[in-house]
């Protein structure tokens, strides 16, 4: 897994809105994917997109989108 970028940054509506990025790597590198996940502070929301890629970070398909609302 490769290094995970956390920051705070305006996201749609949120000014606060929290985001992770990083990559999941194969065995042999090459194929790998990418995650990236949103916490939104204003709708108590989550969302995270997956993307395969190759070794040149091109697409491999689509990508899968996956949201949820957060309980307090």
């Amino acid at each position: 897994m490769s290094d995970t970028k956390g920051f705070s940054n305006p996201y749609e509506d949120d000014e606060n809105a929290i985001i992770f990025e990083f990559d999941e790597w194969g065995q042999n590198g090459g194929i790998h994917v990418h995650h990236f996940l949103v916490f939104n502070t204003i709708h108590k929301t989550m969302m995270l997109q997956k993307r395969t890629l190759d070794a040149d970070n091109l697409p491999r398909g689509d990508g899968t989108t996956e949201k949820c609302k957060l309980k307090k």
